[in-house]
């Protein structure tokens, strides 16, 4: 059961699980009691516990939505048990601490001994508590000498309980024992009112926790003091009823001369706990600062903290722990200053007494902290302050040099500052408006010009004043004056005010004004515009992408011109001098200045360059010396106005040999006159390196500091490059053999080669390599180059057929198309070529020839390369380049070409007078001689027949006559009989060319046929054939055109004939005399390849197998012999 106090009604506990057993619990101890997290704790003891052992503990834990109903039941821990004593209840305090009963047994005796535990210690399930851990509150005894029958922890450190009397009646009385300190007090008092109870006291428990909770001794206590500015001691005020700790006005602090002061405070933050336990200083505590009417708060430190600039407020550090009773104070340093908008005479010195909305008129310091413990009576400080004497001083601008329109707006460009403690940047050539305009108020400043200002003067002193100026506004868009600056002309000039007396403490030297109280001064300082000039150098003929860099210049005759523009402008609103113009230059490695020449300057006039003469002649030294020569003494300029000169510096290459080498200075510093562009602009003095190319240099007196952003010289030069001379050596050879010719020579002779075997026509392929070298100091692209081809002069004309070449690095043959003849360019190549290497360029050249004769020959077989070469002779080749650099006798190439006609054979066939029989046992020779007429005259042997060949036909090329007569006989072609026996093969014989001394050779029969059966005659009888008388001259070509001489040795002119179409020599079909080309002495019937021996039965003839001529020839010679002697 639970009685709801608030709905005065007794309310009926549901459990979820009624029949729960597993906690295995036979009985309670009577004891029952809520804990602050509203759960019943009940003990019990096990059925085999007995007293005064340790007891039990669970607790039911409610449903937060039907407070009837038990969710569940928890073990907790096992409280142990005293001798003689036994737990007669548990309750628990207001923080959650478990409060132990134990009272005396049944068997007699009244002392209770009460414990706590530390919360959560009843908890921990299943485990027995340890008294270690327990804290002893004391002992009492109990009243009425009964057993306790509850205990209730009361918020006010009171244990109240109710006891069985030892009478046994019911239990209607409360009583109670108060916690005095640390322990209870050791007797018992009657509770009152005692409340009503109808019956029995059963248990009582501490069932709600609301109300007040006990007062302890801890938290945090804050309070704040000044500290006195002349002593240095902490003021402190110990009033009871509290109010404003204040420092004496007797030691108030003096303002310092620039409205600045400084004060301090103490702040203390105490832990005032009882327990020695350290405990953090907590967030929230604040320190604010309450500036009197006409000051501001410069900064608020506190402690070695770094100052909050310009706050009100200021955190004070946490973290740090201290034990109960301990301190910490922080120093609190604060800067005030004047208002920049106030006088020091229009501020009432600041007395802490003098209060308004509650807050002291002085130098005001508060500290807050919502739970300070000791309340805000002592959270306030103050500090009062005096005020200085003062002096009075106005500063005056003038500007000059500017039109008057434009004078008023430049004063107010600038802040005219003094001070005693001004930065240094608010001097000198680039001081900084903000630093200067941000300092206190009594710094004296004005736009343009002041009104009077008050300077406060410390007691019985003076003060020094620093003078300046800066120029803290810019023109306005669209003023005139954007991008002017100025300049001061002259020193400060000061005089007493309204006078003409200058003032006793002025400094012109330092710059400075020294006061004293009551002291007036106007001081005056005078500006004049910085004129807004600039030059520019350029090149005159400049690339696209960059004005100062020139096109490349290439020399032309060892010379070359370097030429730049200068242009000075006056960017400023007014008219203004340029100041000295100077140009400098050095003659940069590999160049030299052009003999005695001068530089040349033009200044443009409209829109031309015209002569002009410098102020001081342009020569190389006056060019070169320091600053450079000097071009003019200065030009007026109006305003925005500009004026442009054009320089021509004249130079030459430097042929001289450099040491150690064999190429000129010229050529090895070619490299270092290529420019080279500083990229790194801002600060850099130049755009060029000076060691690079071609640079030239400009000064200007009075160019402005702001000019091109601040960097003004980075555009003064001007950079030209040098374009190295290209130079090129060409030349031409012809391959000879395996290798190559000598340039410019001729090769060894090619072979023509026969194209047709049946037609006088010939090929030749001729091969040659043009070799380009680079000459020039640098590396360059091979350039473009013209071939030409020209072919032997003679009457039968050579046809050109192919003109193919190879260029360097490949490996594909370019064909020069037909239309372009003989003449043709090699492109140019497509990589550099280093200087001192080559490209080679190969070339072939094809060409036909038909029916050639001793001239054509002759003019194929010789070439002339004599000086630039004779074109006709040979195959004969030249390449052509303009700037070829060792002439043109290397250029050309030739290569002489012959035909050396091969070995021929022909076939002699012996026939009867007619030509139609065949005759066989005949012998032949072929000699190269007569043998007639000389005796020792060299022979063959005797000539093989072709019957002999038939079976070996394979010896003979299968394109020889002798081989198809010999395969068209054994193929068993139609053939007369013997004529296989009567046909002979000459030996090899060589062929002549036409139109030259021809190998001669004699056809000589050394045996005349058989009369045998089988050489049968016309009229079919045995025919016996005679020997011919004489040997037939002759001679053969290499298709077998034989030209055949009479016995006079004249040659035999024979009939025109188409033998060549009608006579087949190796079938010997229509080989008859009709068809024969030459017949001679009818006894020779030539034709092509065929030499037809007719029997010579006309004459007086031996008769057959007769010795022949040659003993006849033995006996005319002897008989001649014989005369003779």
């Amino acid at each position: 059961m639970r009685y709801d106090i608030k709905n005065n009604e007794l309310q009926t506990l549901t459990f979820a699980n009624s029949t729960d057993t597993t906690l295995d619990l036979s009985m309670t101890t009577g004891s029952l009691t809520f804990d602050p997290a509203g759960r019943l704790w009940a003990l019990y003891a096990n059925k085999t516990d007995v007293r005064p052992f340790s007891t039990r503990s669970v607790y039911y834990e409610f449903n937060s939505e039907d407070p009837q109903k038990v969710d569940r039941v928890v073990k907790g821990a096992i409280i142990p048990g005293i001798q003689n004593k036994v737990i007669q209840d548990i309750t628990f305090t207001h923080d959650g601490d478990l409060v132990t009963v134990y009272g005396p047994t049944s068997s007699g005796g009244k002392e209770v001994v009460v414990y706590t535990w530390p919360k959560g210690s009843i908890e921990k399930s299943n485990e027995t508590l340890s008294f270690s851990e327990a804290t002893k509150l004391g002992t009492f005894d109990a009243p009425d000498g009964g057993f306790m029958k509850g205990t209730a922890w009361g918020p006010d450190q009171t244990l109240y309980f109710s006891a069985t009397p030892g009478d046994g009646k019911a239990t209607k009385n409360v009583w109670k024992v108060k916690l005095d300190g640390k322990n209870l007090t050791p007797q018992a008092e009657p509770y009152s009112p005692t409340p009503a109870i109808e019956k029995n006291i059963a248990d009582m428990g501490s069932c709600w926790f609301g109300g007040t909770p006990p007062t302890k001794n801890d938290g945090f206590a804050v309070s704040k003091y000044p500290i006195d500015p002349f002593t240095g001691e902490v003021v402190i005020n110990d009033s009871d009823e509290g109010g404003i700790s204040s420092v004496d006005n007797t030691h108030a602090i003096l303002i310092g001369p620039n409205g600045e002061a400084t004060v301090r405070y103490a702040l203390t933050v105490t832990n005032v706990s009882d327990s020695a336990e350290k405990v953090e200083i907590p967030a929230g505590i604040k320190d604010e600062v309450t500036a009197p009417d006409g000051f501001d708060i410069a900064s608020i430190q506190i402690g070695n903290d770094s100052p909050a600039i310009g706050a009100i407020a200021v955190a004070v550090p946490h973290g740090e722990k201290l034990a109960g009773g301990k301190s910490k104070t922080f120093i609190v340093t604060v800067k005030l200053k004047l208002n920049k908008d106030r006088t020091l005479s229009s501020i009432t010195a600041g007395k802490c007494e003098s209060l308004e909305n509650g807050k002291a008129n002085g130098f005001f310091n508060s500290v807050t902290y919502k739970d300070d413990k000791d309340g805000p009576k002592n959270n306030d400080a103050c500090v009062p302050f005096d005020l200085p004497k003062t002096a009075h001083v106005k500063l005056v601008k003038n500007v000059e040099g500017l039109p008057e329109n434009l004078k008023a707006e430049a004063k107010d460009f600038f802040t005219l500052v003094g001070g005693s403690s001004l930065p240094a940047s608010c001097f000198g050539s680039n001081p900084n408006p903000a630093e200067c305009v941000s300092n206190p108020v009594t710094t004296v400043k004005g736009q343009g010009e002041t009104e009077k200002v008050e300077v406060a003067i410390p007691k019985n002193g003076s003060v020094t004043y620093k003078l300046g100026e800066v120029q803290s506004n810019q023109p306005a868009s669209g003023s005139e004056l954007i991008g002017t600056s100025f300049k001061q002309k002259g020193e400060w000039s000061c005089f007493i005010a309204k006078s003409s007396t200058p003032f006793p403490g002025f400094n012109a030297t330092e710059g400075t004004v020294t006061l004293s109280a009551d002291s007036d001064v106007e001081c005056t300082v005078t500006n004049v515009p910085v004129p807004n000039l600039e030059v520019v150098k350029t090149a005159a003929n400049p690339e696209a992408n960059d004005p100062h860099l020139g096109q490349a210049i290439e020399p032309k005759d060892g010379k070359l011109t370097a030429v730049y523009n200068i242009k000075v402008t006056n960017n400023s609103p007014f008219a203004a001098n340029s100041g000295e113009v100077k140009d400098y230059f050095t003659v940069p490695a590999g160049l030299l200045w052009d003999g005695n020449a001068t530089a040349t300057l033009k200044k443009k006039v409209g829109a031309t360059y015209q002569d002009v003469v410098p102020a001081e002649a342009l020569t190389e030294a006056n060019l070169a010396k320091e600053g450079g020569a000097l071009l003019s003494g200065g030009e007026k300029l109006e305003a925005k106005q500009s004026v442009e000169f054009q320089i021509s510096i004249p130079l030459a290459i430097d042929s001289s040999k450099a040491e150690g080498s064999d190429k000129t200075r010229y050529e090895t510093n070619i490299s270092n006159l290529t420019c080279k562009t500083i990229t790194e602009v801002n600060g850099s003095t130049t755009h060029f390196e000076p060691s690079k190319g071609i640079v030239n240099r400009v000064e200007l007196g009075n160019e402005s500091e702001t000019a091109n952003n601040g960097n003004p010289t980075v555009d003064n030069d001007a950079c030209i490059p040098v374009k190295a001379t290209q130079t090129w050596r060409v030349e031409k050879a012809a391959k000879s053999g395996t290798g190559w010719a000598d340039a410019g020579t001729s090769a060894a002779t090619v072979e023509a080669t026969q194209a047709d075997k049946k037609s006088n026509n010939f090929n030749v392929k001729v091969e040659y390599k043009v070799t380009v070298t680079n000459n020039g100091p640098t590396a360059g692209i091979r350039p473009a180059i013209t071939d030409n081809v020209t072919l032997p002069a003679s009457a039968h004309q050579w046809t050109l057929t192919s003109i193919k070449y190879q260029l360097p690095g490949k490996t594909d043959w370019v064909t020069v198309p037909s239309s372009q003849g003989t003449s043709f360019e090699i492109p140019a190549g497509e990589a550099p070529v280093a200087s001192g290497k080559s490209e080679s360029i190969l070339v072939t050249v094809e060409a036909h020839i038909q029916n050639p004769d001793k001239d054509d020959w002759k003019a194929a077989g010789v070439c002339n390369n004599k000086g630039e070469g004779t074109p006709g002779t040979g195959f004969f080749n030249k390449v052509t380049y303009a700037g070829d650099t060792d002439g043109a006798e290397n250029n050309d190439a030739c290569v002489p070409v012959k035909h050396t006609p091969g070995d021929v054979q022909i076939l002699i066939r012996k026939t009867d007078d007619t030509g139609k029989f065949y005759l066989r046992g005949a012998e032949f020779k072929i000699c190269e001689d007569n043998p007639n007429s000389n005796p020792n005259a060299e022979c063959s042997s005797p000539l093989p027949t072709l019957k002999q060949q038939l079976g070996n036909c394979e010896a003979y090329p299968v394109d020889s006559l002798i081989y198809k007569a010999c395969k068209a006989q054994f193929d068993g072609a139609n053939d007369p009989t013997n004529k296989d026996s009567a046909t002979f093969v000459s030996s090899p014989l060589k062929a002549s060319l036409p139109g030259e001394q021809p190998k001669f050779y004699w056809l000589v029969e050394t045996k005349a046929p058989e009369c045998v059966p089988e050489n049968k005659g016309e009229n079919g009888k045995e025919y016996c054939a005679s020997l011919l008388p004489q040997p037939l001259k002759f001679s053969v070509t290499s298709d077998g055109v034989i030209t055949p001489f009479d016995g006079a040795g004249k040659l035999v002119e024979g009939r025109a004939s188409s033998s060549q179409e009608v006579c087949n020599p190796t079938t010997d079909a229509n080989c008859d005399p009709t068809t024969c080309l030459k017949p001679v002495d009818d006894t020779f019937y030539v034709f092509n390849g065929l030499i037809k021996v007719h029997d010579p039965r006309r004459g007086e003839l031996p008769i057959s197998g007769g010795t022949g001529p040659m003993p006849y020839a033995l006996a005319a010679g002897l008989l001649l012999l014989l005369s003779l002697g």
